[in-house]
C-alpha cells in the first residue's frame, strides 16, 4: 500500500511540477509539495517495512501507528481539498480573463479594420457626387460602379471579421492549413482598393513562394494591415510591393511602401513591445492610432511567428512577417 500510494503522489507531482506552458499558481506548488512529502512519508515507511524486514509495531505502539495514519489522512485530504478548490477557481478565472480579451481584441479589431473601408467608400461617394455636381455622368457612373465593387469586397470582409470572432469563443486555436499567398495578396489588395484609388497608390505583387502553412484568418488580418498602414504613409501616387522570400526556414511576407517612412525610436518601440509608441497620421491626415500594428505583432506572437519594422533604403518603411513552410517542404 505504501509503495502504490508512493507511486501515485509521485506521479502527481511530476504532473504538477513539469506544467512548463505556463507559470505554477500558488494551490498548484502546494499540492506538489504536498504530494511530494507524501510520497517521501510512503516511500520511508515502506523501506522499513520492507527493506529492513521490521513490523511497524517494533517501533512505535500501535495507538501511535493509528494516530499518524488518522492525521495522515485527514491533513491529505483537507490540503487536496484546498489545492484542487482553489486550482478550479484559478482554472476559472483564467478563462474568464481569456474571454475578455478575446472580447477586447474583437471589438478593437471591428473599430479599427472596418473603419478603414468605409474611409475608401466614403471618398468614393464624394468623388461620384462631385462629378454629377460637375455635370459628368460618364465619370460618375464610373465612380459608383467603383463604389459597388468595393461595397462587395467591403461585406466579403465583414463575414471574414464574423467568421474569425466566432473563432475567438471557440475552444482552443483556429487549425493551420495551407496559404495560397497569390489569394492571399489578391484577397487583401481587392479589400483596399478604394484606399489605394483614393491616394492614386498602385501595388506590385512580387509573391515568389505561393503556398505557406499557417492560421489563415490570422494572416489574412496581418497582411492587410500592413497593406493598409502602409497606403496610409505612402504618398499619393507612389507604389508599394509584396513580395515574399524563404529564409531560416519560414517564409517571408514583406510589405515595402516608399513614403514617409518611421522613426528609430517608434521601431524600437514596436519591437520591445510596447503599448505606445508615438504613431503619427498618414500623408493624407489619416487618423494614426497604432492599433493595427499592435494587432498584427499579437497575431504573430500568438502564433510562433515573428514580425518587424525596417527602414526602407530607398526611403518608407519594410514591414515583415512570418509564415511557417509546408510541413512536406519542411522535412525535405
Amino acid at each position: 500500500i505504501s509503495v502504490t500510494i508512493s507511486a501515485v503522489s509521485l506521479a502527481s507531482c511530476l504532473v504538477l511540477a513539469q506544467s512548463r506552458c505556463r507559470k505554477l499558481t500558488a494551490p498548484e506548488i502546494l499540492m506538489a509539495i504536498t504530494f511530494a512529502a507524501h510520497c517521501l512519508f510512503h516511500l520511508a515507511r515502506g523501506i522499513v517495512a520492507l527493506v529492513d524486514d521490521q513490523a511497524m509495531t517494533k517501533l512505535m505502539s500501535a495507538s501511535t501507528i493509528h494516530m499518524l495514519a488518522f492525521l495522515d489522512v485527514i491533513v491529505f485530504l483537507l490540503l487536496t481539498a484546498v489545492g484542487f478548490t482553489a486550482m478550479i477557481i484559478i482554472s476559472l478565472n483564467l478563462s474568464l480573463l481569456a474571454e475578455a480579451r478575446a472580447k477586447n481584441r474583437l471589438f478593437t479589431v471591428l473599430a479599427h479594420d472596418l473603419r478603414t473601408p468605409f474611409h475608401g467608400l466614403a471618398g468614393l461617394s464624394l468623388m461620384a457626387q462631385q462629378d454629377l455636381v460637375a455635370g459628368n455622368p460618364a465619370q460618375a457612373l464610373g465612380n459608383i460602379r467603383k463604389l459597388h465593387s468595393s461595397t462587395s469586397e467591403t461585406m466579403r470582409f465583414l463575414d471574414d471579421l464574423l467568421v474569425w470572432g466566432r473563432t475567438l469563443f471557440d475552444e482552443g486555436k483556429p487549425e493551420r492549413c495551407a496559404i495560397d499567398l497569390d489569394e492571399l495578396v489578391d484577397n487583401t489588395i481587392k479589400v483596399s482598393r478604394p484606399l489605394l484609388e483614393t491616394k492614386s497608390v498602385r501595388v506590385i505583387s512580387e509573391v515568389g513562394e505561393h503556398t505557406a502553412y499557417g492560421i489563415a484568418p490570422h494572416a489574412e488580418m496581418i497582411l492587410r494591415n500592413l497593406l493598409v498602414n502602409a497606403i496610409k504613409y505612402s504618398n499619393p501616387h507612389g507604389s508599394i510591393t509584396i513580395a515574399t522570400q524563404k529564409a531560416d526556414d519560414k517564409v517571408r511576407l514583406q510589405i515595402i511602401d516608399r513614403g514617409v517612412g518611421a522613426s528609430d525610436d517608434m521601431i524600437a518601440s514596436f519591437a520591445a513591445s510596447l503599448t505606445s509608441y508615438g504613431s503619427k497620421d498618414g500623408t493624407n491626415g489619416e487618423i494614426g492610432s497604432g492599433v493595427g500594428l499592435s494587432l498584427c505583432r499579437d497575431l504573430c506572437r500568438e502564433d510562433g511567428e515573428d514580425i518587424w519594422l525596417e527602414h526602407n533604403p530607398e526611403g518608407g518603411l519594410i514591414a515583415t512577417f512570418t509564415l511557417s513552410p509546408l510541413p512536406d517542404e519542411k522535412a525535405a
